[in-house]
């Protein structure tokens, strides 16, 4: 089942070009404006932390 939501979920993004996916992320904070969410985000691989703004944040934790 995971497999196919992640087939379902890449293959509807490959029609944007826009579309970004994070891996070895950590949300450490969100704050939302009227017009994006900003991230505050920790790589767990080389902890680095940087902010980005998104107009839409999906999170998902792993499935056990």
């Amino acid at each position: 089942m995971r497999g196919d939501l992640t087939e379902v979920l890449y293959k509807a993004a490959d029609e944007f070009n826009n579309v970004k996916y994070l891996f070895e992320t950590t949300i450490r904070s969100l704050r939302q404006t009227e017009d994006e969410v900003f991230v505050e985000l920790e790589n767990k691989s080389t902890k680095a932390i940087n902010t980005e703004g998104f107009d839409f944040v999906i999170g998902a934790d792993g499935v056990k």
